[in-house]
Formats: C-alpha cells, structure tokens, sequence
C-alpha cells in the first residue's frame, strides 16, 4: 500500500512539472499554446498552483486567450501585470468556455492557474504582437477627444503646453451610465513613443490623478472591445492642490442631477469639468450644500469656462453661506464647464436642455449673472436676453460689474420698460427701473469684455419726504425705504442735512444715474464749504465734522439718485504719533490709522508733500487724506490734503500738532514731511522732493532770493551731487543733513565764485538731506550712481564722510581709493575723527602700486588733526568700525604734481583697471637705507589723550627729490 501511494504521488509530480514549465516565456517564441504541445483544453491536475511568466519587450505587447472548464469556484486563472497587480480574472463555467482574449503590454505578466477541485481543465494560447507599426496621433492638453478615434494599429499622444509641464490625462464617461470594460484594455504610456515608453497602467486607473515623467502621456488600445467613453488630458500644473478631478459627459436635451464631495482638507478641493459633446450651453438649476457635511463658513462652488488648461478666469463663486435658489437658473454659454467645490457636499441640477424659456423667465427675488459668451469659450461675442412677464411689473436691477468696449463698433444695450412703449431705461450704466420687461444685448469683438449681475424685485414705492432736521449719529438710506437706485419725480428740490460730532464722520455712498443735459443734479456740500456733484456710478463720500448736507435737484423726473449715509466713530482707531522732521510713506496708509505730527519745541506744524519723481505734480489723490488742526481727530476738521498743500497761503496748524487719517484707504503716489514752522520760516521758499534714482531742479524752478529744498533718495543710501550750476542771479548752496527740523549743520557749501565743476561729483551718504540756496538761478543734479565718483582728476576738491554724520544711527564705515594715471599731489584734512569704540580704525593711504604707501592711522578721536600732503597715484580713505555714535570727515583736493594746472573735471571714470605708474621720473629712485623709513610720532588732543601716527615716508624724484610731507 506504500508503494502505491508513492507511485500515485510521483505519477502527480510528474503531470505537475509537464503542466508548468520552469522557464519565463519570452518573444523568441512568439506564439504558441500551454500547456506545451495541447491543442485544446487539457486537465489540470488536482493541487495544481502554477505561474506563467512572460517576458515582453517594450516593442510589443501579448494576446492571451483562455479556454477552459471548471464546476468549482476554488478553481481559478488569475492574469498578474508587470507591477503583480491583478488584472483579469479568467471565469469558468461547467461547460466549456473558449478563447477569451486578454490584452498586456510589456514588461511583464504572469498567469495563476490553481486546480482545487481535480475536474479543472484548461488552455492558454499567447501571441506576441508588435508595436512598431501603430501610427501616432497627436492630441494637446485642454483637447478632448473620443477613445474611438483609437482604431487598430494606432495611438494616441497627449503634449503639455510647454516642455516643462508635465500631463495627468484623465477618462470620460457618461454620468451614471455603467463602468466602461474597454478603459482596461486601454494602456497608457509615459511618453511620446510606444515602443520605448514605459506603461504607466491601463486608462481605467486614471480615474484618479497620475501624472507623468515628461511632457507626453500615450494611449493606446489592443482590444476590440467597442468603447463610449472619452479622454482629456490637462497640464500637470492647472490640477496642484486638487484632491479629486473627475471628467464627466453630457449631451443635447440631458437633466442630470446629483451630488459632489470635497472633505479632503486639500488646498484646492474637488475639480470637475463637464463635457457636452453636441451642444454648446448648461442651465444650472439647482446648487444646495449639505449643512451636515459642508463647512459652511469656507465652502464654495466655482464655475469657469473649458478645461483647468485653459485657465480661464472663475465668473462664478456660490458660497454656502449665501447661496438661495433665487440664483437660479443660471446660462453657461460654453460646451465644456470646470467647477471646482472646496470644503463641503452639494446637491445639483443642470440641463442641457435648448431652451432659454426658464432662463428669461422673471420671478421676484431672481438674481443672475450675464457675461461676455468669450469670457466662457471661444465663440461669437454676442447675446440678446429679454427677460418678461407681461402679468405684473418687476423692479429691475443691473449692475455693470466690468464694461470695456476695445473696438469702435463694439455695442451693448439695456432696455426696462413696460408693454411696447418707450422703455423707462436705454443705456449702458448702472440701472434700476420698474416695468415688466428688461432687454440686454451685446454685439461685441471678442476682446469685449462685459460683466453683468441682475436682480429682480416686486416694485415698492419710494418715500421722496425731504427731512425737516438735521442727521444726528443716525444711520440709513435715502429713500428710506430703498436699497436701489430710485428715479426722482420731476422738479423735485432737497437738501438732506447732517450734524457731525467731533470723533465721527459719515460714510455717504452715493449712486447716481443722472439724464445727460437734464440739469438734474445731486451735490454734497462739506463742513469747509467744497462742493462735489455726482451724475454717474457710485462713489463714496466721507463727510467730516462738524457739518454736511446732501442737495437733489431735479427738472425731468428721468434721472435716479440713491445713497446711504453711516454714522462711524473713528476717535477710537489707533493713533500713531510721529516728531517733526518724520518722513512718511502716504502710498498705502491704512485707513485703520490715525498719524499725528508733534512739535518737539511747541511750535506750529508745517506739512509738505512729494510725488514720486515729479517734481511738477500735486497728487491728486491726496484728497482722500483728511487733515486735523490739532493732536487727534477730535481736532477741528481743516479739510483734505491736497487743499492744504496747495492753498495760496501757507497752511500751518494753529497749535503743535497735525493729524492726518487716509478714511477711504486709497492708494497714493506721495510722500508727506512734517517740519516746524520756525524752521522754514527764514525761507522764501520750501520745497519737499522725493526721488529714486535721479532728480534735476531747473532753474528758476523756485523765484524766491532764499529757498529751500529737503531731498529724500528712496532708493539708495547714497546720493551724489552731479551738478550746481549757478546763474548770474544765483550765490551760493549749503547742504545740511535731514530736515529743517533737525539740528542745523552745514557740511557741504559752495559759492558761486567757487570753481564748483571741480568739486563734482560729491557724495552725501544719506537718505535724507536739506539744500538752502541763495538766489532762484541754480540747478541742481543729483544721482544714485556717479562713475567719476572715485577719479582722481586734475583740480578736484571734495569731501568724505561718515554715514553716521548724515544719518542717527548709520554706520560710520567706508572704504574709497581715489585712482589716476599721473602722478598727483594729494593734500587731504581730517576736519572730524570721532571714535567712540575702542578696536575701531580711520586710516589714510597714498602712494603707488607697487610701493609700500604712506599712511596715516588714527585710533582715537582727534581734534585740530590738521592737514597732510603726499605725492602718488592713489588716494585710500576708510574708517573701519560699526559704533554709530562715531564718525569721520575729510576734505581732500588732488593737483597734478608737475604743476599743470586743472581745466574741467571729466564726465566719466578715466582710471584704468591697473593704474599705471606716473611717466615721469620713468625709475623711481630708492633712499640708501632704509628702502622705507617708518616714523611714529605721539602727540596727544586738547583733553590730553595719545594719538599714534604710522608714517611711511617714500621719495621720488620730480626734477627733483620731493619727499611726502606731514604738517603737525
């Protein structure tokens, strides 16, 4: 009985081994059936658990076909791809199935077959089949196309719009129709080429974002199962920050309804685009969100025009919050919509129904949106949308969000009325009428680029009673009983006033839609007496204590008129107080702050103000700035900003402080400079300038004998004086640093008689500086950039400063090596050595490259240091040290030593790359001994602190031997 068992045991080894062979099947063999050598389907030995395995080049793919006969659910074929992923399994019947086809592309694939019930029986045929004779069809991102254009020995390539953007394609199906079983014979390949790409995984994986290695995805399909669905393929970049993007179809006369998702917590959300193969508009009925599963306060739907791709613009926001079915229906002009839902589960209805009757349909409540169809997709620039209800009157709305009209023929028109008669409104603003009807139409280029919002209410009759008393802290709208825009009856007169209180204002929008040549008017009247009129659009005006009134005259009952007025405590809003002589950024203040100028010395407040690189303009944009006689906004109101600054006669405040406030927190071209008033006084004239790199003052630019400019460089730290060029009515120019309000010191001054080309160009390392010239006939260049800067020309005088001497609390260091091709006498004088931190060092070096330099060091603050003379082709000066409270100044001058007296200084850098050593004496010739002779002298400052000098001494000769020299 033994042997018998071991006999039966062998015998199944044995058809066990023949059934499965050992070796991976490769393209050599390119067909063939298995078990090797069947011809039909053979048993399967009871126990059986084997492995096919195919090796497929990445130039083919394999055709599997499955024939085989099982009762027995424990039997089963299973079909492995190149990542041992299931895909296929093979289903038997007790009768027998044959030759079901299965498709794989390369790298690899096994089959599985397990035999439990020993009344398995089975056969597999393979053929390899190659790919080098597919065609190539090219598709681009943002194109849809139908899978059925995948015919027999063809494929399809989807390219990105540019080579650095990578492609995620994406299947479409019909909403809610059944899984589309051709997706998985469907292979996508990461590339160009399919014959050398790698697979990335069937179509019907891509139900969720993958994206490739480069800028082509392939598709390709090996089956003959016939197909319904689509492919899009989007730009990688377009899809970042999305959870979930699905790509659904619809057709002509489809109502489809259902639900989206989005509770990822990704940045984006949820995207969904929505085809519709054969027509070319949605009618959005219905967007609810589930208030159990949204996150109301953030969740919204967008709608935009064709595909992520295109990025086209999102017309449309709802969000959960606020949106009603009175937004609905909503006309989506285009073929193709992407929404994109963030944050929350929402409900929908759409059609695709051609039929505008529920569109044009009015009901009241009704708000809607109308745009330019090109906004949506590229398609004729036109509509025409009469909305009517001949049973009852509606009070229309519509508001012109955006309205730009590039071409000359470019029209667009807006009808309310009611029957056939003329209608109430006939223009392109912003409109409010009552009747039964409302037309508009657009006939545009398609650049036009046209926003509209409507609503639709029921008709309440206005209240034109005119208040008897003044407005006091009340809040409201006028009409009363109107939000909207409100036609006037004829020769109707009002004057709706306002008492303001010290701390507030009234916030007054105001629209206005007046008849041209009507006469008809609305004029707001401030507390200072300046009058404003409105005819069109709406504006917003803030009225400032202590009074204000609003005045509606009309002759012809066409035009309209609406604002409301809100009382608004402002004394409350942060205060920020700055001294005089603060510079301030009026660009983008805040309409959240107070700014307060202060009189450190108790003295009337002056305020002046600059726009940026122009010299010649008042911005008038200052006239949103309010200006407040006094220290907070509780101050007399004194008006706005621009009236102060150009009023004739000069406006200071009555006390030590001024306070601005920006209430309508526009943006400004301008900077503002508050000064003391006795430190402008002396002046003729006073003139703020603001400049980022360059600037000239013409002359006669000012007329006074005495004038003064303050300079501030928002660019640079460094200016350069370039130029003074005085006239026969002109004498002289100081230049002091910061303002007027800061302590006066002259470091710069130049006369007329002075030869002052040759003291250019001159550094003031500071932003801000103040020029006081005598006599109107002087121009003024200054620069950020000056090349001749370190040319050490024939003539030249100058200064070298600290930046710490120009600015509180800039840093004393610099570093200048002054250069020339000749031989020149330096004589440099330390005017100032303040040194305030011990291990800081200002040192002075001329010489020639190439030979030790003479030097002169000091470590110590210095006082009469006195003047010093040496021969060379370079100059270095530099202070190292970062204590502010020190600094240094040098005024140096630079002769030709062979005595050629200067003529002009010239207009650009003459130094060579490598100075070159003076052409007289050829050979300089050296003392005996020492080659260098180094001296230190010790003497010591008026308050009898030691200073050290390091002397190096060197002799040329010069017809002569000339040896530097140092005056103690």
């Amino acid at each position: 009985m033994l042997k018998l068992a071991t006999v039966l045991l062998a015998l199944a080894g044995t058809a066990l081994a023949a059934f499965c062979p050992t070796d991976p099947i490769t393209s050599v063999t390119l067909g063939g059936n298995l078990p090797n050598g069947v011809a039909n389907i053979t048993d399967v030995p009871q126990g059986t658990n084997c492995t096919f395995t195919f090796n497929i080049p990445n130039n083919y793919n394999i055709l599997l076909k499955f024939s085989g006969q099982s009762g027995s659910i424990n039997d089963k074929v299973t079909v492995y791809d190149k990542d041992n992923y299931p895909r296929y399994k093979f289903q038997m019947t007790p009768t027998p199935v044959y030759e079901k086809p299965f498709w794989l592309p390369a790298r690899l694939a096994t089959v599985q077959v397990e035999a439990s019930s020993g009344n398995m029986k089975f056969m597999l045929s393979y053929q390899y089949q190659s790919l080098s004779n597919y065609q190539q069809i090219n598709k681009i991102t943002g194109e849809y196309f139908s899978l059925t254009e995948l015919t027999p020995n063809t494929y399809v390539t989807i390219t990105s719009s540019s080579i650095d953007e990578k492609v995620i394609v994406s299947p479409a199906s019909r909403a809610g129709s059944d899984i589309d079983a051709s997706l998985s014979q469907m292979y996508v390949f990461d590339g160009d080429n399919i014959n050398t790409a790698n697979v990335m995984a069937p179509l019907s994986d891509f139900a969720n974002l993958r994206t490739s290695t480069g800028q082509s995805v392939s598709i390709v399909k090996f089956s003959d199962l016939t197909t319904r669905s689509y492919a899009l393929g989007n730009d990688a970049s377009t899809l970042d920050g999305f959870a979930k993007y699905t790509v659904l179809l619809t057709t002509k006369g489809t109502s489809i309804n259902g639900n989206m998702t989005d509770l990822s917590g990704s940045v984006n959300g949820a995207a969904y685009t929505w085809i519709c193969t054969d027509c070319s508009t949605f009618y959005w009925t219905r967007l609810r969100f589930d208030s159990s599963r949204t996150i109301s306060n953030i969740a919204y739907v967008t709608f935009q025009g064709q595909t992520p791709t295109h990025k086209r613009e999102k017309l449309i926001r709802y969000f959960a919050m606020t949106v009603t079915d009175f937004y609905f229906p909503q006309v989506m002009p285009s073929n193709v919509l992407t929404l994109n839902l963030y944050s929350g589960r929402a409900e929908f209805y759409f059609n695709n129904i051609h039929d505008y009757s529920s569109w044009r349909k009015p009901y009241f409540g009704r708000k809607g949106h109308i745009f330019a169809p090109n906004l949506w997709t590229s398609a004729a620039n036109n509509f025409n949308y009469e909305f009517r209800d001949d049973s009852q009157l509606y009070s229309f709305s519509m508001n012109f969000r955006k309205a730009s009209f590039p071409a000359v023929n470019d029209q667009m028109t807006l009808k309310i009325g009611s029957g056939t008669g003329t209608p109430a409104v006939n223009n392109t603003q912003n409109e409010m009428a009552i009747g039964n009807y409302m037309q508009v139409g657009l006939s545009a280029s398609v650049a036009a680029d046209v926003r509209l919002s409507f609503e639709m209410q029921k008709p309440v009759t206005a209240n034109f009673s005119c208040p008897t008393i003044p407005i006091f802290r009340q809040s409201g709208t006028f009409p009363s009983n109107e939000n909207t825009l409100v036609t006037f009856p004829n020769d109707y007169n009002c004057e709706i006033k306002f008492q303001i209180e010290d701390g507030y204002i009234y916030r007054l929008t105001i629209v206005a839609n007046v008849s041209v040549g009507s006469g008809d008017s609305l004029t707001v009247t401030d507390a200072m007496g300046k009058q404003k009129t409105y005819t069109a659009g709406s504006s917003l005006f803030i009225a400032a204590p202590t009074t204000a009134s609003v005045k509606i005259s009309t002759t012809t009952g066409t035009s309209q008129f609406w604002f409301r007025y809100i009382s608004e405590y402002v004394a409350n809003k942060e205060q920020i107080k700055y001294p005089t002589g603060t510079r301030m950024d009026l660009r983008y203040l805040p309409q959240s702050k107070i700014y307060t100028f202060i009189s450190p010395y108790n003295d009337r407040v002056v305020m002046n103000t600059a726009t940026l690189d122009n010299i010649n303009y008042v911005d008038v944009s200052l006239r949103y700035i309010y200006v407040y006689d006094g220290p907070d906004v509780k101050s007399p109101f004194v008006g706005n900003l621009y009236d102060y600054v150009t009023s004739a006669k000069l406006s200071t405040s009555s006390g030590n402080a001024t306070t601005l406030v920006n209430y309508y927190g526009r943006y400004t071209i301008s900077h503002a400079l508050a000064n003391d008033y006795k430190s402008i006084a002396p002046y003729d004239t006073y003139t703020f300038v603001v400049y980022s790199t360059d600037v000239i003052i013409p002359k006669n630019f000012m007329d006074g004998i005495s004038n003064a400019y303050t300079f501030y460089c928002t660019e640079s730290n460094n200016s350069f004086l370039t130029d003074l060029n005085f006239g026969c009515n002109s004498f002289k120019a100081d230049v002091r640093p910061l303002t007027p309000s800061d302590t006066p010191n002259i470091l710069l001054s130049y006369l007329s008689t002075d030869p002052v080309n040759l003291c250019m160009p001159q550094i003031i390392p500071g932003q801000v500086f103040t020029m006081v010239t005598l006599g109107p006939e002087l121009s003024i260049s200054l620069s950020t950039t000056a090349d001749n800067w370190l040319t050490a020309y024939n003539g030249r005088s100058g200064y070298i400063f600290s930046a710490s001497v120009w600015s509180p609390g800039a840093l004393p260091a610099y570093n200048y090596t002054f250069e020339s091709t000749q031989l020149m006498t330096f004589t440099f004088n330390f005017q100032s050595v303040i040194i305030s931190q011990a291990g800081e060092v200002m040192n002075v070096k001329v010489g020639i490259p190439g030979w030790d330099p003479a030097s002169v060091t000091f470590t110590h603050t210095v006082t009469n240091a006195g003047t010093r003379v040496a021969n060379g082709t370079y100059l270095t000066a530099s202070y190292v040290g970062n204590e502010p409270s020190s600094s240094s100044i040098i005024s140096f001058q630079v002769k030709r030593a062979d005595g050629t007296e200067p003529t002009n200084a010239p207009m650009t850098t003459t130094t060579p790359t490598t100075p070159t050593t003076p052409t007289t004496p050829t050979t300089p010739i050296k003392p005996t001994t020492p080659t260098t002779a180094s001296t230190t002298v010790q003497t010591t400052t008026s308050g009898g602190f030691p200073i050290s000098y390091n002397i190096l001494l060197l002799g040329f000769i010069l017809m002569k031997v000339t040896w530097f020299s140092f005056n103690f």
